[in-house]
């Protein structure tokens, strides 16, 4: 299949899903990287095939474009996480202002504006935004963490300082669970 982009456009539009693995974990992803197969890379990604997809080494395709000295397709592959990593961050933040039980009285209408008014010109960004470069999506995607550290940090904060009591078992899990969510935070934004 490799080098085949016109064909894997037809598989893919035949109903063949472009994420399937061997045993051993390989993806079309990784074949295409390990021969070097730019333009079938760039057709794989575009029809949503997992890059961090990993075969039983833990190696993901753009570990095998490197350990086969195929450049052309590390930068590609890199690019195309950092673009995924933003559409990724995006859908997270509004599933986030969107989901009732997460926001619960914790921010105000224009919380909630501001920060999907941040989705959308980020989102804008992406479809407008010629010729991207990988810096320019860690940049774009940086800028949103900025701006999402304050929202984050208001939803990550215990219900008891928001004048919620966790007396029962289930106000108890809510205060677990709040401090799950403020560690992912931690975590999210020293990526």
């Amino acid at each position: 299949m490799a080098g085949q982009s016109a064909v894997i456009r037809a598989l893919a539009k035949y109903g063949v899903v472009m994420k399937d693995k061997t045993a051993r974990g390989y993806t079309l992803l990784h074949c295409a990287a390990a021969w070097g197969q730019l333009e079938t890379l760039k057709t794989l990604v575009e029809l949503e095939a997992d890059i961090l997809a990993t075969n039983f080494r833990g190696e993901k395709a753009r570990d095998i474009a490197d350990r086969y000295a195929q450049t052309d397709c590390v930068e590609f592959l890199d690019w195309a996480e950092a673009k995924q990593a933003l559409r990724t961050f995006i859908a997270h933040i509004q599933a986030t202002i969107a989901d009732p039980e997460k926001v619960q009285g914790r921010l105000n209408k224009e919380d909630k504006n501001m920060c999907l008014s941040a989705c959308r010109v980020k989102c804008d960004w992406l479809e407008n935004a010629k010729e991207p470069t990988r810096q320019d999506f860690l940049d774009q995607k940086q800028q949103l963490e900025d701006i999402m550290l304050p929202i984050f940090t208001k939803l990550a904060t215990p219900r008891e300082y928001w004048g919620y009591r966790a007396q029962s078992l289930t106000g108890r899990m809510n205060l677990l669970y709040d401090y799950q969510y403020l560690y992912i935070i931690i975590i999210i934004y020293n990526n």
